[in-house]
């Protein structure tokens, strides 16, 4: 593997000044024992399964894959149990409302401190997780029939928190979505309507962030991509596809894997070998140990977490302005 002088070495020959801080911070402040050795190659072997000193995709996806459900699993997991105040075993509608949003004493939402428009948001975020939990709690076996309180166990609380991962709960994503975008009313969406939720949603020319140029090239993807069946309009499965498209309906870790290849693959011949990750330790850390690096983290990191931490966490403004980009790279249009 690689020691503190090949983070030198790379150190002159790195392009970006940021890469050349944050590589030089990183080195110094842990005296480079967070990349010797032990560190890294412990670190890799963990994900290298067949041992051949390089790192595949298939061998990034299924660490990461893994790796991003512990991770999630015991964030969602705290939620639960930060939630279910009763201890009973079931997150009820007031027990998540209490925990998420302020509430005055009779328990009515307060909106003391918001501005009128941050109201309407507020409402707007409200309904939309109620319709979520009813939409969710519909799966609990009929136990929210009748004048119960809506309550969600834990898998079904994981439906309400992550539902693009459940086909059953697609239907109810696609009506808020229309109920915000369907200016009409009408159960579909129009390429005016369709354009107008772009430009709102990133910005419009007026913004600087959106170009007439952009909008325009919206106008002619949606009739050759969005709108599938050339009827004109974009229907409840059209709208789904956009909302929710195929690549986001992936285990979590895949699109990951696929971005961290992508980045740390600089001969591009599909594995990461120790040269090419010592280029960006940084950005490989924080890929394939996502649980340091979200908040609500609960669990104690190993040996070799704890010597990777150390080293990265102190410089992680540095590293953040110029690594932090966990999401795959944007599609070539524009997604919601």
């Amino acid at each position: 593997m690689f020691k503190c002088q090949n983070l030198f070495k790379h150190f002159f020959s790195a392009v970006s000044t940021i890469q050349c801080m944050s590589l030089l911070v990183l080195c110094l402040h842990a005296s480079c024992y967070a990349f010797d050795t032990d560190t890294v190659s412990g670190l890799v072997s963990r994900i290298d399964a067949n041992s051949d000193g390089l790192l595949s995709l298939a061998e990034l996806t299924e660490w990461m894959t893994q790796e991003y459900n512990r991770t999630m699993s015991s964030h969602l997991l705290s939620e639960f149990k930060h939630a279910d105040t009763d201890k009973d075993g079931f997150v009820s509608w007031t027990e998540y409302l209490s925990s998420h949003y302020a509430l005055n004493a009779d328990g009515s939402l307060d909106v003391s401190q918001r501005k009128p428009g941050g109201i309407e948001e507020l409402l707007k975020s409200m309904d939309s997780d109620k319709r979520r939990f009813e939409a969710a709690c519909a799966q609990l076996n009929n136990q929210c029939e009748g004048p119960a309180e809506l309550r969600l166990d834990y898998e079904r609380f994981k439906m309400f928190m992550m539902p693009e991962f459940y086909p059953e709960m697609h239907p109810v994503l696609v009506e808020i979505s229309l109920d915000d975008l369907d200016q009409n009313k009408d159960g579909v969406l129009l390429v005016d309507e369709y354009i107008n939720a772009i430009s709102k949603s990133h910005g419009g020319p007026e913004d600087g962030e959106m170009s007439e140029e952009d909008l325009q090239r919206e106008y002619g993807y949606f009739f050759s991509h969005r709108d599938e069946n050339k009827d004109g309009i974009m229907d409840f499965e059209e709208v789904l596809k956009w909302i929710i498209p195929q690549q986001r309906r992936l285990p979590l870790g895949t699109l990951e894997a696929r971005s961290l290849l992508e980045k740390l693959d600089t001969n591009k011949d599909g594995f990461v070998s120790a040269e090419e990750l010592s280029l960006q330790p940084a950005l490989f850390f924080k890929y394939v140990l996502p649980s340091y690096y979200m908040r609500g983290r609960d669990e104690q990191p190993g040996p070799v977490e704890e010597a990777i931490v150390a080293a990265s966490d102190s410089v992680s403004d540095i590293v953040d302005r110029d690594f932090d980009d966990i999401e795959p790279a944007m599609p070539e249009h524009i997604e919601l």
